[in-house]
């Protein structure tokens, strides 16, 4: 007996940013974690906090309405 097998091996999931922009006390902060490779649609969490005020979406985007620090 012979069954034909296919096996699908997925890219390695890469975080695609080269940094992160600096963000200041007091001003509002938007970016977003970028990825690739891997299966799709990513789902980003946070491991540990994150500072007061500052956010991380399923999605991605990192925003604060400005923090008074």
């Amino acid at each position: 007996v012979t069954k034909n097998l296919t096996i699908n091996v997925q890219p390695v999931l890469q975080i695609t940013n080269a940094g992160l922009p600096s963000g200041m006390v007091g001003t509002t902060y938007a970016s977003a974690v970028t990825a690739s490779g891997g299966n799709a649609p990513y789902t980003f969490t946070v491991s540990g906090t994150m500072p007061p005020g500052l956010s991380l979406s399923p999605g991605g985007a990192i925003a604060s309405t400005g923090c008074a620090g």
